[in-house]
């Protein structure tokens, strides 16, 4: 069969955070193992507005059986997404969370967005295969978005090889990292919940004597108002270092050098930081709720992400406890080598050969 990938997300913000993360790997692992199928790449000229006219050319041009939608919710996605442009063309399409439906007061605001949301769900319906990240993620579109559950594939996802243990890694000179640190990786959206990270970072500091340093890795838009968080919990400046966006050589030597990896989300689809954090050594505080209690087993600290005590608490006995960290540094080595991206592309392998 001739299969294509939708590569929109290359060209939007997607691309440097978890959706592009996760697109590149599944793509490149597919095709590395895959023997049988021939692949093809489409990327949208969004310049021109004939995106249409530029889908079925590339149809037709290349016999595309299978057209595999990478990222449905990308900001123009929604131009092309017309079930009837793709004519014969079987669809699969990545399912990663629903988070914009279950928090909709925090994502969907105005009717406009409300009903772009919303075409883009009937939309995935009617694909002839969902790939969801997650078993959280496929159970919310089964009870949320009422997905047939026959249609929905779990897919899982993987650490890439170069997330590994490096022995005296220490982080770039130019990122002032100065004391032991306490790492968090991600956007600053109000479910990661970076303010309880930094009101609760400032209580266990103060007790260790200002002894460590928090690094929040990652694009981090609103820095300002969480410096100023950071004053009204009593953290100097240079407490707390944000690096905005950072290459995965960096991040990976920051995994290695740091104490401990914190990531209390309220709510994920999958959460590769986790796995990849693991990967590296690094013992993991995360939260008990959604995909992150499914994919952090028994290998990482949990807690209730809504709990300022059970955050502190959690904090505070970690770092007090070099032999428990050891526990967790152990267990999410042997953990994180349970999402291989080979089984990841094999199990989408198999949707595709359904069809």
């Amino acid at each position: 069969m001739n299969i294509a990938f939708d590569m929109h997300f290359t060209k939007t913000l997607s691309n440097q955070r978890g959706i592009g993360r996760y697109s590149h790997n599944m793509i490149q692992s597919i095709k590395s193992i895959d023997r049988h199928n021939t692949y093809f790449d489409f990327y949208p000229n969004l310049k021109d507005s004939r995106l249409e006219e530029q889908l079925k050319d590339f149809l037709t041009k290349n016999s595309i059986d299978i057209f595999h939608i990478t990222s449905p919710f990308e900001a123009n996605a929604f131009r092309m997404l017309k079930k009837g442009w793709f004519q014969k063309t079987r669809l699969v399409v990545t399912l990663y969370d629903l988070i914009p439906l279950l928090f909709y007061s925090a994502y969907l605001r105005i009717d406009s967005e409300i009903k772009w949301y919303l075409s883009v769900l009937d939309f995935i319906k009617s694909c002839d295969a969902i790939l969801s990240i997650s078993e959280t993620t496929k159970r919310d579109a089964v009870a949320y978005a009422h997905m047939d559950p026959g249609k929905i594939k779990v897919i899982s996802g993987g650490v890439d090889s170069k997330f590994k243990v490096i022995p005296n890694a220490k982080p770039s000179p130019r990122l002032k990292i100065t004391k032991p640190h306490v790492i968090y990786t991600g956007g600053d959206d109000f479910r990661k919940n970076l303010r309880a990270i930094i009101q609760g970072f400032a209580a266990v500091n103060n007790f260790f004597s200002a002894k460590y340093q928090l690094v929040l890795a990652g694009d981090i838009i609103n820095k300002e108002k969480l410096y100023g968080i950071a004053a009204k919990a009593h953290l100097s400046k240079d407490s707390v270092i944000m690096t905005g966006y950072i290459a995965d050589d960096e991040l990976i030597k920051l995994y290695n050098s740091a104490e401990l990896f914190i990531y209390p989300s309220l709510y994920e689809g999958l959460g590769l930081p986790v796995l990849e954090a693991m990967a590296c050594g690094l013992p993991v505080l995360t939260s008990n709720n959604s995909s992150l209690h499914e994919i952090s087993g028994d290998a990482a600290y949990k807690i209730n992400p809504e709990s300022k005590e059970e955050l502190i608490h959690g904090l505070s006995f970690l770092l007090s406890q070099p032999a428990i960290r050891e526990l967790y540094r152990k267990k999410g080595l042997e953990h994180a080598k349970k999402f291989q991206w080979a089984q990841v592309a094999q199990r989408v392998i198999d949707v595709y050969n359904s069809l």
